[in-house]
């Protein structure tokens, strides 16, 4: 099983009081939701990505033009009424459906990116589990860039203790620099 330390709503996130905590907090979320899944006995592996996910959109950047409520269009939903297209000046406003994608894969873009740098990486929180848990595999993902990094996570576990992640997933960095 793939999982995240968990979700949180990327608009209301706090990145400066998440960075404050300890792994604590992660670790007993994920420590309830390994327990749940390996209460069967079918799951032996989990690869875990030491971050949040934040999903939704972000607050819009002081600089950012294209997310600011007053140049966003809304388009008409059936049942809305006509008052809600209306430009101030009383004309109907012409939407640019083409523009209007182009806008929203920029902001998915770029909340994908701060998606991988705004929550802190918690990779304690992987060899916490390892040890809670000595019958599961846990495999360590999320800013894990070297073969060096690779070799830390898989020897060092925490504070050089037993049982400790089996792996670790390198992905964005083999992709960008093989």
């Amino acid at each position: 099983v793939k999982h995240r330390l968990g979700v949180r709503e990327a608009a209301t996130y706090d990145a400066i009081a998440d960075r404050q905590k300890d792994d604590l907090e992660a670790f007993e979320t994920c420590r309830t939701f390994v327990k749940t899944i390996t209460l069967g006995g079918a799951v032996s592996k989990c690869h875990l990505h030491a971050r949040l996910g934040l999903l939704g959109e972000f607050l819009p950047d002081d600089d950012d033009d294209d997310t600011s409520s007053d140049k966003r269009q809304q388009l008409w939903v059936p049942g809305q009424s006509k008052s809600k297209i209306e430009v101030h000046d009383g004309k109907r406003q012409k939407i640019d459906h083409k523009r209007e994608q182009q806008r929203a894969k920029r902001r998915a873009r770029k909340a994908t990116i701060k998606n991988r740098d705004i929550p802190p990486l918690r990779k304690n929180v992987v060899h916490m589990l390892a040890q809670e848990f000595p019958h599961i595999e846990f495999i360590a993902n999320g800013g894990i860039q070297t073969l060096s990094a690779v070799k830390e996570v898989v020897d060092e576990g925490l504070n050089g203790s037993e049982p400790k992640a089996i792996g670790a997933m390198v992905g964005r960095a083999a992709i960008n620099h093989p």
